[in-house]
């Protein structure tokens, strides 16, 4: 399924994962992004001292700033 859908919008070598929860699709999101921001990240870890943000609407109901406590950035 997933194979299809990168086809279907072009994705080519594209990766992917289905979750059941939007919490869960909202802290990988926020993963990939951070590890896009910083290369290392993933393999070194947060050592650095870069500062990292989000900008999330007030009235969004995920738990955004748990992931961003999760994943080391802070909220």
């Amino acid at each position: 399924m997933i194979e299809q859908i990168l086809d279907i919008v072009g994705f080519k070598n594209g990766k992917g994962q289905m979750t059941r929860r939007s919490s869960n699709a909202n802290m990988i999101a926020i993963m990939v992004a951070r590890n896009q921001a910083l290369k290392e990240v993933k393999s070194k870890g947060y050592l650095i001292k870069k500062p990292l943000f989000a900008f999330v609407n007030v009235n969004v109901h995920c738990p955004l700033d748990k992931a961003a406590n999760i994943l080391g950035i802070g909220i």
